[in-house]
């Protein structure tokens, strides 16, 4: 098993795991209807083409495309029509959001690129010297890769909204905004400010202002632990933050405006 931790916290993000992996050669027109999925799959087809029903909706995955189906309640099933040879990849994620949507197969075309990482998978599984933890490493590229094969399909708009987010949550960071968007810290701010019509930097300042404000007045919390909630790890640094933007101090600021 692979463990992610966030490198400023050390908390564990995901981890994941590689249960089972097998080539198929199918040769006959067949369907497999009502297939469980307890695990999370990763279906890559080398030649030829499937079809897959998810609920109501039909799939056709062809050669050299990738299918993540995420573990769900619902059973699937899948016709081959002619000879395919594929693979299928099951494993387990802690945190499968932290790579694609949860609730919503992902369907790549073109993606040739991913066929190295399931041979290999494939090989050590096969191996009488199997290592886990090789395997699981290739999953990880392959899931990695997907998140940002994601990420670069995203309209400019729906980018925009995901690096507000990550603003939010990272405060001032625009360094480790960069890298769960993965684009460049020039483009960031440019996108941002196209999108929004206002600088990444001035909306990460009002937003952090507002939220220390609403702390200070609505809450009796130390100021060492409201700049830890905001994402300082060191108060003085937000002391001074706020001083200079709200030309006084946190405390004062508290004094004059409490209403509990």
């Amino acid at each position: 098993m692979i463990t992610i931790t966030d490198d400023t916290t050390n908390k564990v993000i995901t981890s994941v795991k590689l249960n089972d992996i097998k080539t198929l050669n199918l040769r006959k027109e067949i369907t497999l209807e009502n297939i469980k999925v307890d695990k999370h799959k990763l279906i890559y087809v080398v030649s030829g083409e499937m079809e897959t029903y998810i609920k109501d909706e039909t799939i056709a995955v062809k050669q050299k495309e990738l299918m993540l189906l995420p573990s769900q309640k619902e059973t699937i099933s899948v016709s081959i029509f002619d000879e395919t040879i594929f693979y299928v990849a099951a494993f387990t994620c802690s945190n499968i959001e932290a790579f694609a949507n949860p609730n919503k197969h992902l369907l790549i075309k073109d993606a040739e690129t991913y066929y190295g990482h399931f041979k290999s998978m494939n090989i050590y599984k096969e191996s009488v010297l199997y290592k886990q933890n090789e395997a699981d490493i290739k999953l990880l590229n392959i899931l990695e890769d997907i998140k940002f094969t994601m990420c670069h399909d995203q309209t400019s708009e729906e980018l925009a909204l995901k690096i507000h987010d990550y603003a939010l949550e990272y405060i001032s960071d625009i360094t480790k905004i960069k890298e769960k968007i993965r684009y460049s810290n020039d483009y960031i701010p440019k996108l941002f400010r196209k999108e929004f019509g206002e600088s990444l930097k001035q909306h990460i300042i009002d937003d952090t202002l507002q939220s220390a404000e609403e702390l200070l007045i609505h809450t009796h919390e130390e100021i060492n632990t409201i700049a830890e909630t905001l994402g300082w790890d060191d108060s003085n640094k937000f002391i001074k933050f706020f001083k200079y933007h709200k030309k006084k101090s946190p405390t004062t600021f508290r004094k004059e405006n409490r209403i509990i």
